[in-house]
C-alpha cells in the first residue's frame, strides 16, 4: 500500500457520529462550488460549519444523501477532466469576467429552479457549469444560455445556445423566375434572422466536446411537423426515408420549434436594443432585420395576478396567462420567422410583347404571432390549455412562479421577480392530439376441419413393421446381387 492509499484509507475512517473527513471534505468542495464563493479559501470555514449542521437534516431526508466511494470516485475524475483546460488557441477569448458572469447566471438559474422543485441534479449543475466554463474559454460569443436537456436511448443531449460575434455570410438566395417556371425550394434564413438567429451547440457527455449543429431550413421543420420519433444519441444515423436529413438535422429543426414556442417573459419585463442602422450597398433588396431585446431596467419585478388556481379562467383574455408573452417569433407554415415571396423577372421592354401572358400568382403573405404575444391566446390540445401556471408559495406575494407547457411536455418556465428561467427538459415531441393506437389484431380464422385422434400401435405391431422393413431390403440386395452374377 503506497502512501496515497494509506492517507486515502486514514481519512475515511468514519467518527463518532459515522462521518469521515474524507466524505466531509467532498461535502465541503461541492458546497463552495454550488454558491459560487467570491473567496472559496477565505469561505472554507465557513461552509465546512454549514455542512456539519446540514448532517441532522441528512439523516431525515436531506439534499445531500449516502455518498458511496465509487460515486466520489467517478465524480472527483468528471471534475478532474473538466479542469484540465489547455491554453485557448483562438486570438480573442471571452473575458474573464464575462466568464465568470456566465456561470454565475447559471447558478443562480438553477438555484432557482431548485427552489421550485425542477431543473438538473447538483452533481450535473456543477458538471454543467465547470463545461460551459471551458466552452466559454474557446469560443468568441457574445451570449450562452443553457436550453435544456433531450433525453435518447443511450446518453441526454445537452444542449447550449449560443450568440456568435460574428454571425457570417448570408446564405445565396434563388434567382428570379419567369412566369409559369415551376418554383423553387424557400431558402433557409440567414445567420442570425429568425430560425437561425442562434448557433446551437450539443454533447452527451459533459466532459467531452461540444459540437456545433447547421443551421435548420424550412423543408427541415416542414418535415419535422410530420415525423415522430425518439432520438437515439447519434448525430450522424440516418433516420427514416420520410425525414430528409440526420439526427442533427431532426434535433436542429425540433430546437427551433421548442424554443420559439416555449421561450417565454412577464410582459414589460424586455425592451428592443438600439442599434445603429449601416448604409447598404444593394439598395434593391430588401434587408430583413430580426432585433435584439434585453431587460428592461423599469421593470419592477412580476407581481402574482388573480385567479392563479382557477384554470377555467386562467387562460382568459383577462385572465393570468396574459400577464405571460412570447418572447420569439412563431414559426410560419411555411418554415420560417419571416414569410418569403417568390421573386420573378421584370418583362424586357425591346421583347414584343406575347398575346398569351401568364401573370404570376399572388402569394398571399402568411402571419404569425408577433414577439410579445399573450401565451393565452395559445391554442391548446385536448381541450386542455396550453399553459398551466403555478404559484410555489401562495401565502407570499413575491413567490416563484412555475409556467408549464401543455404542447411541449417537459418546458417550463419560473418567473421571480425580475429574473426569468426558460428551460426544457424532456424527450423532444410535441403534444399529438390523437394519442396512439395501435392497428387492431385480424380476425381469427374458422377451422375447415376438425382433427381427429388416432390410435398409437402396439409394441408386437411396431415389431411386425419393422420386420417386414428388413425383409423387404434383404430381397431388393438379393435381386440386385442375381442381376449382377447374370
Amino acid at each position: 500500500m503506497n502512501i496515497s492509499e494509506t492517507a486515502r484509507a486514514y481519512l475515511s475512517e468514519p467518527g463518532a457520529d459515522g462521518m469521515s473527513l474524507y466524505q466531509h471534505l467532498y461535502r465541503t468542495f461541492l458546497y463552495l462550488a454550488e454558491n459560487n464563493f467570491s473567496d472559496p479559501y477565505a469561505s472554507f470555514e465557513t461552509a465546512s460549519q454549514e455542512v456539519k449542521a446540514s448532517y441532522g437534516l441528512s439523516k431525515s431526508g436531506g439534499s445531500f444523501g449516502e455518498l458511496s466511494d465509487e460515486k466520489i470516485e467517478a465524480f472527483i475524475k468528471k471534475c478532474e477532466l473538466l479542469a484540465l483546460q489547455p491554453t485557448p488557441t483562438i486570438p480573442e477569448t471571452l473575458p474573464l469576467l464575462k466568464q465568470e458572469k456566465v456561470i454565475t447566471e447559471l447558478i443562480d438559474t438553477f438555484s432557482l429552479a431548485r427552489s421550485v422543485g425542477k431543473g438538473l441534479m447538483n452533481e450535473e449543475v456543477l458538471s454543467l457549469t465547470l463545461s460551459m466554463k471551458k466552452f466559454v474559454r474557446f469560443h468568441d460569443v457574445n451570449q450562452v444560455r443553457f436550453v435544456g436537456k433531450i433525453f435518447t436511448s443511450i446518453n441526454p443531449y445537452y444542449i447550449l445556445e449560443v450568440k456568435p460575434k460574428e454571425q457570417g455570410e448570408a446564405f445565396e438566395k434563388p434567382a428570379p423566375i419567369k412566369p409559369g417556371e415551376t418554383k423553387p425550394p424557400v431558402p433557409k434564413e440567414d445567420p442570425g434572422i429568425g430560425c437561425n438567429k442562434f448557433v446551437y451547440y450539443v454533447s452527451t457527455e459533459l466532459t467531452g466536446e461540444w459540437i456545433k449543429l447547421p443551421h435548420t431550413t424550412p423543408q427541415l421543420i416542414q418535415a419535422a411537423r410530420g415525423y415522430l420519433s425518439f432520438f437515439t444519441g447519434e448525430l450522424e444515423k440516418n433516420l427514416s426515408p420520410s425525414f430528409p436529413g440526420l439526427e442533427k438535422d431532426f434535433l436542429r429543426a425540433q430546437l427551433s420549434r421548442i424554443v420559439h414556442a416555449t421561450t417565454v417573459c412577464p410582459s414589460d419585463s424586455l425592451i428592443e436594443v438600439e442599434i445603429e442602422e449601416e448604409e447598404e450597398e444593394d439598395e434593391d433588396e430588401e434587408k430583413i432585420t430580426d432585433p435584439d431585446y434585453e431587460q428592461n431596467p423599469d421593470f419592477e419585478g412580476f407581481e402574482i395576478p388573480e385567479g392563479f388556481d382557477d384554470p377555467e379562467t386562467m387562460n382568459d383574455e383577462d385572465g393570468p396567462m396574459v400577464n405571460i408573452t412570447h418572447a420569439r417569433m412563431e414559426i410560419l407554415p411555411q418554415g420560417r420567422c419571416f414569410f418569403y415571396a417568390t421573386k420573378y423577372k421584370e418583362p424586357d421592354e425591346d421583347e414584343e410583347e406575347e398575346e398569351d401572358v401568364i401573370e404570376p400568382e399572388e402569394e398571399e403573405p402568411e402571419e404569425g404571432k408577433e414577439i410579445f404575444t399573450p401565451c393565452s391566446q395559445d391554442e391548446g390540445i385536448k381541450g386542455d390549455p396550453a399553459w398551466c401556471m403555478r404559484v410555489c408559495q401562495s401565502q407570499s406575494t413575491s413567490s416563484p412562479v412555475v409556467v408549464t407547457s401543455n404542447l411541449w411536455n417537459g418546458a417550463f418556465a419560473v418567473v421571480h421577480g425580475s429574473n426569468t428561467l426558460n428551460c426544457y427538459i424532456g424527450w423532444g415531441q410535441k403534444a399529438q392530439k390523437v394519442a396512439f393506437c395501435p392497428a387492431p389484431l385480424p380476425a381469427m380464422t374458422k377451422m375447415t376441419w376438425l382433427p381427429s385422434e388416432e390410435k398409437d400401435p402396439t409394441v408386437r405391431e411396431e415389431q411386425d413393421y419393422e420386420d417386414a422393413l428388413r425383409e423387404r431390403a434383404e430381397k431388393e440386395i438379393d435381386s440386385e446381387e442375381e442381376e449382377e452374377e447374370d
